[in-house]
């Protein structure tokens, strides 16, 4: 799935036909599961089955903590194993830091099964909720996303990709800056590229509420799609 780029779930298959191109050529298959990782326990390479040779890491595993992290097969990480005289040096300031090592230990700890599955769930009623906003309103927009991670695209036109979410923005013109904004006024910090990410203290009643001050938000903006991107009325 697509992070920062548009919040884009891959196609059925897409990381397995990935895994059987890398073996075919011999090439690293590398997952970043710094955002993905919070929708299984294992990430996306669990929920679909596919193993990398490299994962990366970073945010959740660091309990708030800034932190990143990779890891993989052993032959691989035996690069950097310091007692071979050939290791690679991983050398850094914060490397091992005990602060961010103990929250998120802790945090891995709590953010257990359930509480991933109880997370997804709201994600779900949230991407949901979101869409039927736009519906109810007239506007022709998009909500995708997986889990707990959900994304505002303000294009009634197929996303596949990066790219088709990058048009999507042009055509529409500041919609995405304009909804941030007056979310803000309303009381919700979202990203200003229409990013919404969940978070365990959150409940079911924070989503609806979300929902319902989305909701009004999208009417306060009508006149201002129908002035910068009448073709999504």
């Amino acid at each position: 799935m697509l992070g920062a780029g548009g919040v884009v779930p891959a196609a059925d298959n897409y990381l397995r036909g990935l895994r059987e191109l890398a073996d075919k050529y011999g090439a690293l298959l590398i997952f970043d599961e710094v955002i993905t990782f919070r929708l299984s326990s294992g990430g996306m390479q669990e929920t679909e089955n596919v193993k990398p040779d490299l994962t990366a890491l970073g945010k959740i595993i660091g309990g708030g903590f800034a932190v990143g992290a990779f890891g993989g097969r052993r032959e691989i990480m035996e690069v950097f194993n310091p007692e071979n005289s050939d290791s690679i040096s991983h050398s850094g300031t914060f490397n091992g830091n005990h602060v961010t090592m103990a929250a998120g230990l802790v945090t891995l700890e709590l953010y257990d099964s359930a509480a991933v599955t109880r997370l997804n769930k709201m994600g779900e009623r949230m991407r949901n909720g979101f869409s039927g906003a736009f519906t109810s309103n007239g506007i022709k927009a998009q909500v995708t996303g997986i889990g707990s991670v959900i994304g505002v695209h303000w294009t009634d036109e197929i996303i596949v990709n990066g790219g088709d979410v990058v048009r999507g923005a042009k055509k529409s013109g500041n919609l995405s800056q304009l909804l941030h904004l007056e979310l803000l006024n309303q009381g919700i910090f979202s990203s200003s590229r229409g990013m919404y990410i969940l978070s365990t203290p959150m409940a079911e009643e924070d989503v609806d509420s979300a929902v319902d001050t989305f909701e009004r938000t999208l009417k306060l903006l009508i006149p201002c799609v129908a002035k910068k991107a009448p073709h999504l009325l």
